[in-house]
């Protein structure tokens, strides 16, 4: 017993020691107290026993008749029942607790390989395999001996390191997710430097000979390299702003001056990083870059494209600062793939601005009038995030007047068109200095000097007219063109780049016109850069117009063989307007764009097209189709730090928007392509999805996408009905609820037109929602049926009506267009009517009342004359026959304003049963009438019997009008309520 009781004391000790070396390891803190708890109290326990053993002991120092003695009388009080009955108590005590404390040590044990497992779920590299392979050894070994609470010290150590691991690896995760597959795009499609031109930007800037300011640079303007000539240019100042100065450099210029050119050369040099170590002293520089596309997707052209760009590259140069600046992120050991909102990232863009003194950031943002959005707002906020000591700023962007408002007079920037000229003068003559036939023609004919001074003046600073320029010229010394010819030429190109691209569309062959109007509508219409297999997709079209169904595409599609394709179609059909990168069609330039996009070139393209070619329903077959190949074409030409899942939900987002496009703009809906989107998705996700059970059910594929169900707050998707009435796809809802009637009420406790209320995943806005109730009541739905939130018991439920007003009173601001026009929908198809007036539970939400009526939350949230006709929509519908046209219901309906709720809501709890109530007492009376000659025939009985029976008549009677009275109260509340009371 002795030395039982000495080892749970042991262990106990060595439970509270092992607590307080590994206090952050334990599962939780609430397990580690109540185990703390049992260790102290079984220690107790266990001393108390001990205690009593002790005093049962023989003391071995005594010897003789006294050790006899004191053997006898330790006997004696053994045998004491008080003394059996203390031991025994403390025995069961101490076996209690000593059971409560395994079990307690069981579950933590359990929790903290669990949270070993979903750790090691996110550990890549060889390292931490490794790692895992010895902490899965210890978790098994531990099985064996779990009342060892050493096991716990040993597991605790390794979680110690584990965890650290795990955050190392969870901070890349975290970093990544801030990544788009378009980050880089733009800035890697931009043009590089030709070799010697924006060198001057790094040089000092000096004082010349007449006083101004200029440098000096070596520059061979000449046809031959015998003849230098010295150019002096305006100072850029660009040097002591990266050296010295804070706030915002701005470079101006015009649409193809090589802002986007320029910026990328100073983005990309080694110098720029070198410059900036002077402004920063001691602390760390770090620098990033946005280069904004209209062309591009939403990511491309958005503040939220902005700042993931920012913080990715900063957090990339810098993943120490993870944990501090993301910690919501970083101890979430599940999937990090939900999207970030603006919101979160402006939340650790100032945290990083606030939090991190020894970092100087330096910004560089290139085509900010490109941004999509109100570029006031973009300006205020670069200004705002400037004004930090530690951060500046570089902008490129068209002179436009909110731009030169806010910056034009500053001395930090520069028009480059300005300053250009040498290094066009140099770019002219080095591009036709290195033609064979120039050099020739101009050994010959001394003009060929003149001719180069005309393009370099003609130019006005475009660069790229310049290169449009040569390159027809080029051509022409190819037709082995004299000097006059190439004159002749230089004449007749149009100085204006619109014009310019106008002539260039017009010298297409007529025999390839009708595909190049086609290649240009679908780069145009495209939801960001059109994908080089567009272009193969589009020629698979032409041949079969079904390809898009087929489940063999992976067969027929290589992608090198594509690109190939795809670049030889551009040459020879687009006139070099559009490029091909390595998986992107590009425009030539941002103004290329713009021009195709006017209303005479749009005509001009439309009437070069095949008549039954539509672009948006091309790229619809075409995103099918490249949504069947992913996970299955080469690693190599899928995005870089994408997963496929992302990849899948990227493209099944750019199908809801082309196939939004078709029903808005063009009232087409392809049925068959939207259903075989359904079995593409589930296809997808039983191949792909690691966690996708078969058998197990959670409704529809698109709950499984673990990027989808992170971003939505909305009950799960059934079918794909359900999906398409979410997402607006109200052609295509039309269409199936008029060839199956009865899908309106397939799922009872999940009405339709609870989805149609849904916040849309895939589309901007979701202004567009009562397009979609409209349908949905039109085809059957009621605003009365009942739904259950996730967060209610189960036998609690809420109208549709009541849970989209308790929706729009919850958010706090002013109603949308669309909420008025749902709610005026829903009062007109009878979301109250037939039983009056009753509350709208809050459930209790912090701040708000526990329920409202609903004429007191029309008034609350809906501006005064919508209220107005609301209520008199509400008014209307309540009354029944002629009551509806009685004046002062009009005078009940504005005492709602001075009355209290409790008032009015029994009032209208009453007012429909008004007609039943006149009726019951017309009927009263005339049988009371009746009843008096019958009466007369009883005479014969006594009179006490004739008055009592008289009486039971009367109170049958008027009793009726009583109960007509709580049948329409009870049906009100009972029955197709707003909000039941236990709701």
């Amino acid at each position: 017993m002795e030395k039982i009781t000495e080892h749970i004391n042991s262990l106990n000790t060595h439970i509270l020691s092992s607590d307080r070396r590994y206090p952050e390891n334990q599962a939780s803190s609430e397990s580690q107290d109540a185990l703390r708890a049992l260790a102290t109290d079984c220690r107790q326990v266990a001393n108390d026993l001990l205690a009593l053993l002790n005093d049962l002991k023989i003391n071995e120092d005594i010897q003789g008749s006294r050790r006899k003695w004191e053997t006898f009388r330790k006997a004696v009080v053994t045998q004491n029942p008080k003394h059996k009955d203390k031991i025994k108590s403390l025995e069961r005590k101490l076996d209690a607790l000593q059971k409560q404390i395994n079990r307690r040590l069981v579950s933590m044990m359990s929790d903290q390989q669990s949270t070993i497992f979903l750790m090691l779920d996110s550990l890549t590299n060889d390292q931490m395999t490794r790692f895992k392979e010895n902490i899965l050894w210890q978790i098994e070994a531990s099985k064996s001996t779990m009342e060892n609470t050493r096991a716990i010290g040993t597991i605790s150590d390794m979680l110690s390191k584990l965890t650290a691991l795990a955050y190392e690896q969870k901070s890349l995760d975290v970093i990544n997710s801030l990544n788009f597959a378009t980050r880089g795009e733009r800035q890697s499609n931009v043009t590089e430097a030709y070799p010697y031109t924006f060198k001057w930007i790094f040089e000092e800037h000096e004082l010349n000979g007449e006083g101004t300011a200029g440098t000096g640079e070596l520059d061979t303007n000449s046809d031959s390299d015998s003849e230098k000539v010295f150019t002096l240019r305006p100072q850029t100042g660009f040097l002591t702003w990266l050296r010295y100065r804070s706030d915002i450099y701005w470079i101006s210029g015009k649409a193809g001056s090589g802002k986007s050119t320029l910026m990328k050369y100073i983005v990309e040099n080694a110098r720029t990083k070198e410059k900036l170590e002077s402004w920063a002293g001691q602390a760390k520089v770090v620098t990033a870059s946005c280069f904004f596309s209209s062309s591009g997707d939403s990511l491309q052209k958005s503040q939220q494209g902005l700042l993931q760009s920012f913080l990715y590259e900063v957090l990339s140069q810098c993943p120490d600062l993870v944990p501090a600046l993301c910690s919501s992120r970083c101890h979430d050991f599940g999937s990090n793939s939900r999207r970030w909102s603006q919101g979160e990232l402006m939340k650790v863009f100032e945290q990083l601005i606030e939090q991190t003194p020894s970092l100087k950031l330096c910004f560089f943002v290139d085509g900010l009038d490109e941004f999509e959005g109100n570029h006031k707002e973009i300006v205020y906020a670069l200004n705002a995030l400037a004004k930090s000591p530690n951060v500046k700023i570089c902008l490129s962007s068209r002179p436009l007047n909110v731009f030169q408002k806010a910056y034009g007079n500053s001395d930090q920037k520069l028009r480059l068109e300005e300053i250009t000229k040498a290094d066009i003068r140099l770019y002219v003559n080095k591009m036709l200095e290195a033609d064979s036939d120039y050099i020739q023609l101009a050994t010959v004919d001394a003009r060929c000097k003149e001719l180069k001074k005309d393009i370099a003046s003609n130019a006005q600073g475009v660069f790229l007219w310049v290169r449009l320029v040569v390159s027809d010229l080029l051509r022409g010394l190819g037709n082995e063109d004299d000097i006059g010819d190439l004159q002749k030429r230089l004449w007749r190109l149009p100085n204006d780049l619109e014009d310019y691209y106008h002539l260039m569309l017009l010298r297409i062959d007529e025999f390839y016109r009708d595909e190049a109007a086609e290649l240009f509508q679908l780069t145009r219409e495209a939801v960001g850069p059109l994908h080089v297999l567009t272009i193969t997709f589009y020629k698979l079209e032409k041949l079969e117009s079904g390809y898009a169904s087929k489940n063999n595409l992976h067969a027929q599609i290589h992608m090198e063989t594509s690109v190939k394709e795809c670049r030889r179609l551009l040459n020879t059909r687009c006139q070099g307007l559009l490029v091909a990168n390595r998986q992107t069609v590009s425009y030539l330039h941002g103004t290329v764009r713009a021009f195709l996009s006017t209303a005479k070139m749009d005509k001009l393209l439309t009437s070069w097209s095949r008549p039954s070619f539509n672009a948006t329903m091309s790229l619809l077959k075409a995103t099918l189709a490249q949504m069947k190949l992913v996970g299955i074409r080469e690693q190599r030409f899928r995005s870089v730090d994408v997963t496929e899942e992302e990849e899948f939900v990227t493209y099944l987002r750019t199908f809801m928007l082309y196939a939004h496009r078709l029903e808005d703009h063009h009232r087409i809906s392809e049925v068959a392509l939207i259903e075989e989107l359904d079995s593409v998705g589930w296809t997808f996700v039983e191949r792909v999805r690691v966690s996708y059970i078969p058998g197990e059910d959670r409704g529809h594929w698109t709950n499984w996408l673990s990027i989808l169900k992170s971003t939505r707050r909305t009950p799960r998707i059934e079918n794909f009905l359900d999906f398409a009435v979410q997402e607006g796809l109200h052609l295509y809802v039309s269409l199936k609820l008029q060839a199956q009637p009865h899908l309106i009420k397939v799922k009872p406790s999940h009405p339709l037109l609870d989805s149609a209320l849904q916040p849309m995943y895939f589309r901007s806005s979701s202004d567009h929602r009562s397009v979609m109730v409209k349908l949905l009541l039109d085809r059957g739905a009621r605003p009365t049926d009942t739904v259950r939130s996730e967060a209610m018991h189960r036998w609690r439920r809420r109208t549709v009506f009541a849970k989209h007003l308790r929706q729009i009173y919850l958010q706090r601001l002013i109603p949308t267009e669309d909420q008025y026009r749902i709610t005026e929908l829903m009062l007109e198809y009878g979301a109250l009517s037939g039983f009056g007036l009753w509350y709208i539970s809050m459930d209790d939400d912090e701040g708000y009342p526990e329920r409202l009526t609903v004429p007191k939350m029309l008034r609350t949230v809906f501006p005064y004359e919508k209220a107005d006709h609301l209520e008199s929509i509400l008014m209307r519908t309540q009354s029944s026959g002629l009551l509806r046209y009685i004046n002062w219901k009009a005078y009940i309906a504005r005492g709602w304003y001075f009355f209290d709720d409790t008032i009015y809501a029994a009032l209208f709890l009453v007012i429909p049963a008004i007609p039943d109530l006149i009726r019951a007492f017309i009927f009263t009376i005339l049988i009371t009438l009746l009843s008096f000659p019958a009466l007369a025939l009883l005479g014969p009985l006594p009179g006490l019997i004739r008055l009592a029976v008289f009486g039971v008549a009367l109170f049958g009677l008027f009793g009726s009008i009583a109960l007509v009275t709580v049948w329409h109260v009870f049906r009100g509340l009972l029955g197709r309520n707003v909000d039941p009371p236990m709701g």
